[in-house]
């Protein structure tokens, strides 16, 4: 089961990777595959191994390195975009669980609460994503009146000009979305592959069979909480999911 699980992180980091490269290339950003899959791979380093989620932080220092200076603000969105983009594909993840476990979901009312949120977090997160990039923000006199009282607004400015023209890449979105989900899946399936060889018991010291429909629920959640957890998610991440699962 540990195998099976630790070659699933291949396809998992292919999928990040290339994912990175698609944003970056849409912001007028280029390298290659190789390049995408290193600065992946000391990202997600740095994200295990830290005090804290800092492998965005040394991922945007390693591109910046290779850009020109007037690219940083590229170089920074490309490392936002591509956070955010995950985080938005985990909710999309965990509302296509709830829909296909809704027979698991209605037998336990512990569960019910989990579909809303992910249902309205999903739909917000399009709406306020198509808002922002849309021409008639773009070119509004107010927007760009508000924008300029901000410190360092000429370079907020083109920093939000390269966001806006993500309108024009809705196939590149398309397909980070597609790759954000492989990635999603193929952890939880790692997860719950290592799950296999581990003997889970009730409050009694029983031993229980992992219901999985109910473990893949929680899964992705369990990844969200886990970002913003101390030494890689082992702290706080990790205790609030042990306390999401214990009473659920």
């Amino acid at each position: 089961w540990a195998l099976a699980a630790l070659a699933l992180t291949l396809p998992a980091t292919l999928a990040v990777g290339l994912r990175f490269r698609l944003i970056a290339r849409a912001l007028g950003i280029e390298m290659t595959i190789r390049q995408a899959l290193a600065l992946t791979m000391v990202g997600l380093f740095f994200d295990l191994a830290s005090a804290a989620n800092g492998g965005d932080v040394v991922k945007a220092y390693y591109l910046g390195r290779e850009q020109p200076r007037e690219k940083l603000g590229a170089v920074i969105l490309s490392i936002l975009v591509d956070r955010v983009m995950g985080f938005f594909a985990l909710f999309v993840f965990a509302l296509i669980l709830c829909i296909i476990g809704w027979k698991e979901i209605a037998k336990a009312p512990q569960l019910e609460w989990t579909a809303p949120p992910m249902v309205v977090l999903c739909f917000g997160a399009l709406f306020g994503f198509f808002v922002l990039v849309s021409e008639t923000l773009e070119k509004s006199p107010l927007r760009k009146r508000l924008m300029h009282i901000l410190p360092y607004h000429a370079s907020i400015e083109r920093m939000y000009e390269n966001f806006a023209s993500l309108r024009h890449h809705h196939r590149t979105m398309l397909q980070m979305l597609g790759l954000s989900l492989v990635n999603h899946a193929v952890s939880c399936i790692g997860i719950l592959l290592l799950a296999q060889g581990v003997t889970f018991t009730d409050m009694n010291k029983n031993p229980v069979q992992l219901p999985l429909m109910t473990a893949a629920i929680l899964m992705p959640m369990a990844l969200f909480i886990n970002t913003f957890g101390i030494a890689g998610g082992f702290g706080l991440g990790e205790g609030a999911f042990e306390w999401l699962y214990e009473h659920i």
